[in-house]
């Protein structure tokens, strides 16, 4: 029941212009929605996905279509045990951009490489290979890992998604677009992406 009702908030979030919380059965949940500039659309194969196109700039530090409240936040908003976890993970992505080194490796790589993940930083972090030219020729197609999630934070912090092109030290190239000095994009253009989500 959990899944169908998830899946008509995404409905009835995706209309919605302005930042709102996503509440299941008059339950809060630590996820909130901003898709003033995002588009979503529900997976017709699954009832707990969807896609987002996001738009991406040089060195945007997250994507600010998902939020996820910190542990405390939530507590001391609703009290402890009052409210539901968002767990979402991205199956796979695309960005589509005009910038050619994009779509190519690093110096020495076969293949660009991406990460869709927190913002919140654990550390070193292993880009994903991509598939450039797919599935668009302005495209590099990436599938996720163990690292591509969010799911708030057992502190005040908030986290959001964060599209990471660099390794964690700053010589450590995933792409051939000139740095940024910052771990996110080195250039702009679009994300789609496919998320799954539970709420508990």
């Amino acid at each position: 029941m959990r899944m169908l009702a998830s899946l008509s908030v995404l409905f009835s979030v995706a209309i919605l212009p302005a930042q709102g919380r996503v509440v299941l059965g008059g339950v809060p949940s630590n996820l909130r929605f901003n898709l003033g500039t995002t588009v979503v659309a529900p997976d017709a194969s699954a009832g707990n996905a969807f896609f987002a196109l996001i738009p991406i700039t040089n060195g945007q530090s997250s994507l600010g279509f998902a939020v996820f409240d910190g542990d405390i936040q939530m507590n001391s908003l609703f009290g402890a045990g009052n409210w539901l976890r968002c767990r979402m993970f991205a199956t796979d992505w695309a960005y589509l951009s005009t910038a050619v080194c994009a779509q190519q490796p690093a110096l020495g790589g076969s293949v660009p490489l991406s990460l869709l993940t927190t913002d919140y930083d654990f550390g070193p972090y292993t880009g994903r290979p991509g598939t450039p030219r797919t599935p668009w020729p302005d495209a590099t197609l990436f599938t996720g890992s163990s690292q591509s999630f969010c799911q708030g934070l057992p502190s005040f912090t908030q986290e959001r998604w964060q599209l990471r092109t660099r390794g964690f030290a700053t010589n450590d190239a995933w792409n051939a677009c000139p740095p940024n000095q910052q771990v996110t994009q080195n250039f702009s253009g679009w994300l789609i992406a496919r998320f799954t989500f539970t709420f508990v």
